[in-house]
């Protein structure tokens, strides 16, 4: 029970208060309010409010995902928060690319031991959805990583990606459930994709589609798996692992709810670089 001054500087009479009771349940029940003197019995008397309801407040709606090209100086931080376990990573937007970047000599993976990786990450509605990512990056040293990381909470997460495997990039998918890491799916690509690359995940209930392309035209299905989980977050991430780690500078070019892109991503897509004036003399 809190006293209050009066939001709009009305303030009560000398022999008057206003008290204000909070309750952290949304569902908490209606309430008998009693203002006694001191050592009261409560039993004896009859409450001066009775059957008080509480008068919920919404928390900040989480919905469907949105749609975010990058096309900043800076991250966009009233929409994305900044998830970095090992405390070495560094995120950075660079006008058109959202940067992603793990040093070496220490592992940011996405397994049972931990949900290491680097990411950002916004909140969603547990709802179905399909999310597409560009990376215009892809790994040349083994175990770097880049994908799509889906979050329950800190136990509990899908992650869709790509990383080298030693020569070869795999298209991989996996659940982790505290200690219980589950591969759900594991595809060598060949030929090697370079950058760019794009990513969907779809959910449909506790169904997952994961596609990916080479040139936005033609998409090509990875896997499909059943998983049940409460959604609560979603965004793009950057990993390593190895003995030593490499670094990893992942840059992500969109992050797209696929219902609500961006349309022109970047801007107009026109020549933004400032004209260069030369052979001009004063007189």
């Amino acid at each position: 029970m809190l006293l209050t001054t009066d939001p709009y500087d009305k303030q009560p009479a000398a022999t008057n208060g206003r008290v204000r009771v909070v309750n952290g349940s949304f569902n908490a029940p209606s309430v008998d309010v009693y203002l006694t003197a001191p050592a009261v019995d409560i039993t004896a008397v009859g409450p001066n409010f009775a059957g008080a309801t509480f008068k919920t407040s919404a928390c900040v709606a989480s919905g469907a995902p949105v749609s975010d090209d990058f096309h900043a100086s800076a991250l966009n931080s009233s929409l994305w928060s900044v998830e970095n376990p090992v405390g070495n990573g560094s995120v950075a937007v660079n006008g058109t690319q959202l940067v992603l970047s793990v040093p070496a000599g220490s592992n940011h993976d996405t397994w049972s031991d931990g949900l290491n990786a680097l990411r950002v990450v916004q909140p969603v509605a547990n709802a179905d959805f399909e999310v597409e990512s560009k990376f215009e990056s892809m790994g040349t040293a083994q175990y770097q990583d880049e994908g799509i990381l889906v979050e329950q909470d800190a136990s509990t997460v899908l992650r869709f990606d790509v990383f080298n495997a030693g020569g070869s990039i795999v298209l991989f998918a996996a659940s982790i459930s505290g200690a219980t890491a589950s591969v759900k799916v594991a595809t060598t690509l060949s030929p090697s994709p370079a950058a760019p690359f794009w990513m969907r995940v779809k959910r449909t209930g506790s169904t997952w589609l994961f596609t990916y392309s080479r040139d936005r035209s033609t998409w090509v299905t990875g896997g499909s798996f059943s998983f049940a989980m409460t959604v609560a977050k979603v965004g793009p991430y950057a990993g390593n692992s190895g003995t030593p780690a490499p670094a990893w500078p992942a840059n992500v070019d969109y992050f797209f709810n696929t219902a609500s892109p961006i349309v022109p991503e970047d801007g107009a897509g026109g020549d933004v670089t400032p004209p260069v004036i030369s052979g001009v003399t004063a007189t």
